[in-house]
């Protein structure tokens, strides 16, 4: 698999319109390119509960050799 640098990335929350009753009332929101992107290349739009993240955080935690880590010039912004 070829290695990419990590960039930090940015989650949006955004409401949930027209959700049904036992549905979240927001998600966070991130486009994702690379292996994620569309058919047609461009960045695919994806929607995760605060569950879902709280999940990966843990996976991650877990599984610390499995992360690389980010460039260094996102602590200058």
């Amino acid at each position: 698999m070829k290695k990419l640098k990590l960039k930090l990335g940015r989650l949006l929350e955004v409401e949930n319109k027209g959700k049904h009753k036992a549905a979240n009332s927001t998600y966070s929101l991130v486009y994702l390119e690379g292996l994620y992107k569309q058919r047609d290349g461009s960045p695919a739009p994806y929607l995760f509960t605060t569950s879902q993240l709280a999940e990966a955080r843990d996976r991650a935690q877990k599984n610390k050799e499995d992360c690389g880590s980010l460039s260094r010039w996102w602590k200058f912004w």
